[in-house]
């Protein structure tokens, strides 16, 4: 009983001390969307001086609700995750896209840390094949209206 009571104090306080370092760091950076790289986001910064817009559209919905608490759509996928077979309805939903960017007076929000959806197209892509205007380009992302 006492060295097996011995046993686990010894190991909490071993890791109490670690602990607290997570503890203390995390409070300052933060962890996923709460990181500080998020929080000072100067695309999202400049997005939400832009607010509200009628339609958002993005790479990073998940991101806009969660930090702006902003609805968006997700653009296109080229590829299905699910078969990595290529999304044949591609062009008629980009198409989609840009009409509704259009008549809608929508914006795009392309961020360019959302790095690991590898089945969206990159934001040069869209921004060349639909036609976009830049509104704003900074170094974590780019706003874009249609022309």
């Amino acid at each position: 009983g006492f060295l097996v009571s011995g046993c686990q104090a010894l190991t909490l306080a071993a890791q109490l001390q670690s602990s607290l370092n997570w503890f203390r760091f995390n409070q300052q950076h933060g962890i996923g969307y709460a990181g500080r790289v998020w929080r000072e986001s100067p695309t999202l910064n400049r997005l939400e001086r832009m607010l509200p817009a009628t339609v958002l559209f993005s790479n990073a919905p998940d991101v806009l609700y969660t930090l702006l608490n902003e609805p968006a759509v997700m653009i296109p996928r080229k590829t299905h995750t699910d078969t990595n077979l290529p999304n044949r309805h591609y062009l008629a939903q980009t198409a989609e896209l840009a009409r509704r960017l259009k008549e809608d007076r929508g914006l795009l929000v392309y961020l360019h840390r959302v790095d690991w959806r590898w089945y969206l197209p990159a934001a040069e892509e869209l921004e060349r094949t639909l036609s976009l205007h830049v509104l704003a380009r900074e170094n974590d992302g780019v706003i874009y209206q249609a022309r």
